[in-house]
């Protein structure tokens, strides 16, 4: 925790940050910073399980007697209550120096002393509520009463809506958003998997169908054309045609030279 002389920002919770299940779903908890000074501070938020966590904003300036509400969001996981959960936030803080050049942040990070920066710890605290049926056993996907955890969500969002920051406006409705756009991507893309199988059938129906009407349609040569000579049968009108005209183009050639 900072030294009372360096305690220049006041932090909300004072000691931890409670997040209540159940926790198949996204939980959120807010870390307020109050700027009580008359000076610009400096601050980002550090967590033993970043996986775990999505927080916005992590970092920022904080003007002379002003605050901001920093929202913490608990990714779901499956929580078991005989184990023991020891996440942790760190904010750091410090005091923008005077008379100094003009710095972006991140260079004010990495220039100040390790002496001006001031450090404040929370502990997290997972608060699991009793569910009918369900008082010693922590939450699982098929366990879980999704009335409670939808009139949880509700709550989360309505009281997003009420609050009078710009900076948490909608982050409530934003993950009711999200969730709701990849309900609707599963759904669309089943669909266009059952489009796309109903296709498939349609083409293989109408290769059946053209190799049907082709066999139907097909022109089978004669057993007495070039090549299969069918002798077994009476002899065509055409070769009777083609000896006749032999015989007749014979007389006249003979004739012709006599």
């Amino acid at each position: 925790m900072a030294k009372p002389e360096q305690a220049v920002l006041i932090i909300e919770p004072h000691a931890e940050l409670k997040f209540e299940g159940p926790f198949n779903l996204p939980v959120v908890s807010f870390i307020k910073l109050i700027n009580d000074s008359d000076k610009k501070i400096h601050f980002k938020l550090k967590t033993t399980a970043p996986k775990k966590y999505c927080v916005r904003p992590n970092s920022g300036v904080l003007a002379a007697k002003s605050k901001i509400e920093v929202q913490v969001v608990l990714q779901p996981f499956i929580f078991n209550a005989a184990e023991k959960h020891k996440h942790k936030f760190m904010v750091q803080f410090m005091v923008e120096p005077e008379g100094e050049r003009i710095m972006t942040p991140d260079e004010l990070w990495k220039c100040i002393a390790p002496d001006k920066i001031m450090n404040y710890k929370l502990k997290c605290v997972f608060e699991q509520p009793c569910l009918p049926g369900n008082e010693t056993q922590g939450p699982t996907p098929d366990n879980v009463d999704t009335t409670a955890a939808d009139e949880k969500i509700k709550k989360i969002v309505d009281n997003n809506k009420t609050t009078s920051k710009p900076t948490l406006m909608g982050n409530g409705g934003e993950l009711q958003k999200v969730a709701a756009e990849v309900k609707q991507l599963r759904e669309e893309e089943s669909k266009l998997r059952q489009e796309n199988i109903g296709l498939k059938e349609e083409i293989s129906r109408l290769r059946q169908k053209s190799g049907k009407d082709s066999e139907r349609h097909s022109y089978s040569p004669p057993a007495y054309q070039l090549g299969s000579p069918d002798t077994s049968g009476p002899v065509p009108m055409t070769y009777i045609a083609a000896a006749v005209l032999i015989a007749i183009f014979s007389f006249l050639f003979g004739k012709f030279f006599n």
